[in-house]
C-alpha cells in the first residue's frame, strides 16, 4: 500500500517566526521615528520664516 506524504505534516499559511517579528517591530519603530521627525520639523518651521515640510530641512537657530 502506498502512503503519500511520507508522514510529514503539511502546514497551510505562514507562521510568524522571530525574524518576521523583528521586521515588524523595526518597521513600526522606523515609521514612528519618521513621523516624529516630520512633525517636529513642521512645528519648528511654523514659528519662523523658513518654510518647512516633510521633505524640507529646517536650520537650528
Amino acid at each position: 500500500m502506498a502512503q503519500y506524504g511520507g508522514g510529514q505534516v503539511r502546514r497551510r499559511g505562514g507562521d510568524l517566526d522571530v525574524y518576521t517579528g523583528l521586521l515588524l517591530v523595526a518597521t513600526v519603530v522606523l515609521a514612528v521615528g519618521v513621523t516624529i521627525l516630520a512633525l517636529t520639523n513642521m512645528d519648528h518651521s511654523a514659528d519662523g520664516s523658513t518654510p518647512g515640510g516633510v521633505l524640507t530641512l529646517v536650520d537650528n537657530r
